[in-house]
């Protein structure tokens, strides 16, 4: 819309320039007329440049452009509101707050900041209470501090710039009723569904009160008063009447202003001086107390939990609990009376390994409400033998302790042994003589006595024995043969001696051959056994001769021994020893020669067995 003045007469029409901002291509339009123009097809999102020029006449040759103005983007966004609450504080005289006020700090952000103009704040009271001077504020900054009472309020912002305003933003500031200490003494009897007084402590200086009342999930009503006594009967109410069974919340505020009573100011208009509850009538609970449990239960106590009732299901003020318990086996109920404050409660005095059972009742000045489930629960048995149970437990520790502790202490010794003191080599695993393939003589003898020959063979006094021993030689390397025996003829009793397996020394020494007397055949040796036990077959025949004419038995051995420049070998031991093995070595390598020697005997004990044969028949 433009205005030409006393030039209006001599312009007819005129041109607009216009483009986006920061564009460099600018636009005309040619308007119908000198008074205003349309602009279409903008997007409301973007701001615009703009200039106008009126077109050359007669009457107006010149025509000068004037400035560039700036159209703004229309405000589509809503603001971003936050607040915080910042209780008896104050930075100066104006922001400072007494008890029944609070300080309520606003701050909001606009996405286009830049285009904002202003912003316009207005606060009202949740009760719809309006003030007779103002409830909205011109605000260019995005900050605004307000003292307010303890009521609800409810605050909303709106933008605004040349093209319009922006959505409004609001948020609800919420009662404060948690801090009931700093309200005085204010009392409320509903005496009617649609009347109720209140009285307040008579100290207070001003005339001017207002009083708001509200059930849970209703808006508050508001009723404005002046009176200079300490009590009011308010009366004549047509909003938030009084129900039975249903709790209202009341609160009183106090204004500075003794002229009129209604608020001129939201801001900074009140103070809150106290709160309170009440009933039109009292009913019983409608509920039994939820979630009880029974919890560290020991010998002769319990614990009982509860969750309270909701306001809706006491249908009046909470007086308390009771708590009914009793033994299973006698049955006698005792009843407890519990603060209504708490929330649990400690059974004492119980038996011990004894059933109980426990319900939970809340009550008001109606009566008793209903009773929850009942709980059964067993207390704990006593604990005997405390100490001697402890003395157990600790000495079957100390044993297992001590078990493991021998336990590590015998492998860390064994294998300390093993690294200090290493085991002599077994002779019969080792490969030193087993593997000597080596022909060598030794001459053997059977220890034999008479008394275990007549005892063995069955030799009488008209027998004479003789015996032949014929001996193979095998290498250490060959296998024992499968066939080993003394083969024996008898002149009178051929089948008295049928196979002898061994034959034990007699008590008393007995002869055994020399080296001379050490046949012209080889003995061969297994050393591969360790208790020299020779394998090699054995051929003994035994002639039998008997005599008629003599009456005593002479027994005689003849031997064809192998001769041999070297001493025979004849172990007295069970084990190789590197000593024999030496020996045995020496005299194979040597003197491998065979000479024949005299036969005779030496004594030797009839304990040491030598050799181990199988006689057979």
């Amino acid at each position: 819309m433009v205005n030409w003045g006393d030039e209006s007469n001599y312009i007819e029409n005129f041109h607009v320039k216009y483009r986006e901002f920061n564009s460099t291509n600018w636009k005309k339009k040619l308007s119908k007329n000198n008074r205003d123009f349309v602009l279409w097809n903008t997007t409301s999102s973007l701001s615009y440049e703009l200039q106008i020029q009126c077109i050359p006449s007669a009457n107006c040759a010149e025509c000068l452009p004037s400035e560039f103005m700036m159209v703004p983007p229309e405000l589509t966004d809503v603001p971003s509101i936050q607040w915080e609450i910042q209780d008896h504080i104050g930075d100066d005289h104006k922001a400072k707050t007494v008890a029944g006020q609070r300080r309520v700090v606003v701050m909001w952000e606009y996405p286009i900041s830049e285009a904002v103009a202003y912003y316009n704040v207005t606060v009202r009271k949740e009760s719809g209470e309006t003030s007779s001077q103002t409830s909205s504020y011109k605000v260019k900054n995005s900050s605004l501090i307000l003292i307010l009472s303890y009521s609800a309020y409810n605050i909303s912002i709106r933008a605004f710039n040349n093209a319009g305003s922006s959505p409004v933003s609001s948020i609800i500031i919420e009662r404060m009723d948690e801090w009931q200490d700093l309200f005085g003494p204010f009392s409320v009897n509903i005496t009617s569904n649609n009347s109720f007084s209140l009285s307040w402590n008579s100290s207070i200086s001003s005339v001017c009160y207002s009083v708001e009342w509200w059930a849970k999930g209703q808006i508050p009503a508001f009723q404005p008063f002046y009176v200079k006594r300490n009590h009011k009967e308010i009366t004549g109410i047509t909003k938030n009447t009084f129900q039975p069974n249903t709790r209202y919340y009341f609160f009183l505020h106090t204004r500075p202003d003794q002229d009129t009573c209604n608020m001129k100011n939201v801001n900074k208009s009140e103070t809150t001086y106290g709160k309170t509850q009440a009933y039109l009538s009292e009913g019983s609970p409608i509920r039994a107390p939820g979630n009880v449990s029974v919890l560290n239960i020991t010998q002769h106590s319990a614990v009982i939990t509860w969750i309270p009732l909701s306001e809706e299901d006491l249908y009046g003020f909470l007086s308390g609990y009771y708590l009914y318990y009793w033994n299973t086996e006698d049955i006698n109920e005792t009843s407890i009376k519990v603060d209504p404050s708490i929330n649990s409660y400690e059974l004492l005095n119980l038996q011990s390994s004894s059933a109980y059972s426990v319900q939970l009742c809340a009550f008001t000045v109606a009566g008793e409400g209903e009773r929850s489930d009942v709980k059964h629960f067993v207390t704990d048995q006593p604990a005997e033998f405390t100490a001697l149970n402890g003395i157990i437990a600790a000495i079957l520790v100390g044993i297992i302790i001590l078990l493991i502790a021998v336990h590590v202490s015998c492998r860390i010794l064994h294998r300390a042994k093993k690294l200090l003191w290493p085991s002599i080599p077994d002779p019969e695993k080792s490969n030193a003589v087993q593997k000597i393939v080596i022909t060598y003589e030794l001459s053997l003898l059977e220890p034999l006595t008479r008394q275990k020959l007549e005892e063995s063979e069955g030799c009488d006094s008209s027998t004479v024995c003789f015996i032949e021993n014929k001996s193979y030689a095998f290498s250490f390397s060959s296998p024992s043969p499968s066939q080993a025996g003394v083969k024996l003829h008898l002149s009178e009793d051929e089948d008295s001696l049928s196979s002898m397996s061994e034959i034990n020394p007699p008590d008393t020494p007995t002869q055994v051959p020399t080296r001379e007397s050490v046949s012209t055949e080889t003995f061969p040796l297994d050393f591969r056994k360790t208790d020299c036990t020779f394998s090699n077959s054995v051929n003994n025949e035994v002639m039998s001769l008997e005599s008629k004419d003599s009456g005593e038995t002479i027994t005689g051995s003849v031997f064809t021994p192998a001769t041999s420049k070297t001493p025979a070998v004849v172990f007295m031991s069970d084990y190789t020893t590197m000593e024999i093995f030496k020996q045995v070595t020496m005299n194979g390598i040597q003197s491998p020669s065979i000479q024949t020697v005299k036969p005779s005997f030496v004594a030797g004990h009839p304990g040491q067995d030598y050799i181990r044969q199988s006689v057979l028949q």
